[in-house]
């Protein structure tokens, strides 16, 4: 099969951003790559896969809320996707198309820059596909999970699905006494974020997925608490890196690419 040149890769989500455009883009000219990055709001999942194929695109990230339901759309999964059951990265060789999570790498990569993590128990808010994903990574961890969500069917699916330590109504989230508290929900600011950090008496740790602020206001909450944060801007970080060496073969540039990013949330 003959290549397009540049070589394609992009991001597809229900709402595009061009973070990642900056990003990647700053990654390739770092390493003088020839590709070309490109963001892509949908809400079709199946259209976008279709004419990213006849495109010949090398990679696509998959954000919100198509994470799920493009597993059963994909030729190939790695094991990370066949257990978490969501799908973040796919790669795109002769027509096929590969598909792979590196949610749950970003976000142990990135609450392990801030010291060892040193929890027993970790409470996620949330139980969509990062939810999975960041469950996933804590238990290879040996961390137990628990899933606080307003879906009780979600929750109860996906303890069940990886096999966590239980699940909670969100009225009652800190019951399981957890010291790290994720919030794997798209909402941060504060009032209107469904995590209630006062319930979490055990709390120490707090790992916010939401990566369109440097500062978020439950970040900023937590913080006035003396906990630990990890800010979703450092997750996304480290799972992008993830996606250039899977895209490119190539080592990411990490330093330009987090600069690249802070700038992009500078603006």
């Amino acid at each position: 099969m003959k290549h397009t040149f540049p070589r394609l890769c992009g991001s597809v989500a229900g709402g595009a951003s061009g973070l990642g455009v900056k990003m990647h883009n700053a990654g390739y000219e770092a390493k003088e790559l020839d590709y070309t990055y490109i963001a892509i709001g949908a809400e079709d999942i199946r259209e976008v896969l279709g004419s990213v194929q006849n495109l010949e695109f090398k990679g696509l990230s998959v954000s919100m809320p198509f994470n799920q339901e493009i597993v059963s759309l994909l030729d190939n999964t790695n094991d990370d996707v066949e257990t978490i059951g969501a799908c973040n990265t796919v790669v795109i060789e002769d027509g096929e198309t590969t598909g792979y999570n590196t949610d749950w790498r970003g976000a142990i990569n990135a609450l392990k820059e801030t010291s060892e993590l040193d929890v027993e128990k970790a409470e996620i808010i949330g139980s969509g596909g990062v939810a999975r994903a960041i469950a996933y990574g804590l238990k290879k961890e040996q961390i137990e999970v628990h899933i606080s969500a307003r879906s009780e069917e979600q929750r109860k699916e996906l303890v069940q699905d990886l096999n966590l330590a239980g699940e909670i109504n969100l009225e009652g989230q800190g019951e399981a006494g957890a010291e790290l508290v994720v919030n794997a929900t798209p909402v941060a600011q504060q009032p209107g974020s469904p995590v209630e950090l006062e319930k979490h008496e055990n709390g120490e740790w707090l790992l916010d997925v939401v990566f369109t602020e440097l500062q978020t206001d439950i970040i900023q909450e937590a913080e006035g608490k003396g906990w630990n944060t990890t800010k979703g801007w450092r997750m996304l970080l480290h799972q992008a890196l993830k996606q250039f060496e899977l895209y490119t073969g190539e080592e990411p540039p990490t330093e330009e690419m987090g600069r690249v990013l802070r700038e992009g949330l500078e603006e």
